[in-house]
């Protein structure tokens, strides 16, 4: 197995690994669905290629012992008995998803959202008939709440018109000051995977400035971090001075909906617990500047993603993966 190429001083071993291997499969049965050896690789070091991980699975017994190999995706064995998903449909939703959302976008028009992108399982290309489709949009400085008024009418129109069972959620935006102090600073592993498989739908050139600004999400993912990334691009514009009028309005919508996000937030909240949906429960992060959603289950899941490290100690000393197949002349080397 080639050795993965992170930051100068970055050592992956075994328990890396297996991490990350672990970390992608829970992730993925939270949302009753599983990861590709595909997104698999690309969650490794650089130089880790799909065939390099069937090798691992194959060789290393806790790899062996606790996973499946199926049809390209990676089971838990305590759960591969389930059907737990059928892969086509959920690409051929979040396809759909992903077009509905353009269609938003374009209804709306490029001056209103600097970056208009689709997060969640749709991004993931897992969303199942079921899911919301969940927008990620970064606004000019001093118009969040203006444009975000407009989405809401604009959602409400549209999903009237199409009929459509899906429910459309701008669960994260944010303007460009707070996005791009958001992005320059460490946010850990499940914010920057979040991030790097955003679809970006309008704004591509804009979003490129933010990751290029993450340099940070590189010690977590380098190889998906290198694939998203366009290299110095483009930049967030200067930041450009808000009109009086523009400044008054926007400050008058975010009390007016920030109360109404509230309150739905508190009265939606009670209904989950009725349902014993308690994993759903959500707090709404509201400010003059960002809104966004953090429900139990993410943060349940940044703990899992917590377990991804990027200690730049030398741990040459710990076990790599090749301690679990036969021994070479190389077979104490660690991953770096």
């Amino acid at each position: 197995m080639p050795s993965g190429r992170g930051p100068p001083g970055e050592i992956l071993t075994l328990e890396n690994i297996e991490a990350i291997v672990e970390v992608a499969v829970r992730a993925a049965c939270m949302h009753e669905s599983a990861v590709s050896l595909t997104d698999l690789a690309r969650l490794m070091p650089e130089d880790t290629n799909t065939t390099d991980l069937v090798t691992a699975f194959e060789s290393l017994p806790t790899l062996r012992e606790n996973y499946l190999l199926r049809e390209g995706y990676v089971l838990s064995r305590s759960e591969a008995h389930k059907e737990l998903f059928s892969e086509s449909e959920r690409r051929r939703h979040s396809i759909a998803n992903i077009t509905l959302a353009r269609v938003l976008s374009s209804r709306l028009g490029g001056r209103d959202a600097l970056v208009f992108a689709v997060s969640g399982s749709t991004s993931y290309q897992s969303a199942s008939v079921h899911d919301d489709i969940d927008l990620f949009c970064v606004t000019p400085r001093g118009k969040m709440w203006i444009f975000l008024a407009k989405v809401l009418v604009r959602t409400r129109a549209l999903h009237l018109l199409r009929k459509s069972s899906r429910s459309i959620n701008v669960s994260c935006v944010m303007d460009e000051e707070y996005a791009r102090t958001m992005f320059s600073t460490d946010q850990g592993p499940l914010f920057a995977r979040d991030a790097l498989m955003a679809e970006v739908v309008h704004g591509r050139e804009a979003y490129d400035g933010l990751l290029e600004s993450a340099s940070w999400m590189r010690l977590y993912f380098p190889k998906l971090y290198g694939l998203r990334k366009s290299l110095g691009r483009a930049k967030l514009r200067a930041q450009l001075s808000t009109p009086v009028g523009h400044g008054i309005a926007n400050r008058f919508l975010y009390f007016a909906f920030g109360s109404y996000i509230r309150v739905k937030a508190l009265l939606h909240n009670r209904l989950l617990v009725k349902e014993g949906k308690r994993s759903s429960l959500f707090i709404p992060r509201i400010g003059l500047d960002h809104l966004f959603y953090e429900s139990e289950r993410y943060v349940t899941l940044k703990a899992i993603y917590s377990s991804i490290r990027h200690d730049e100690t030398d741990v040459s000393s710990q076990p790599t993966w090749e301690e679990g197949r036969p021994r070479s002349s190389e077979s104490d080397r660690t991953l770096t």
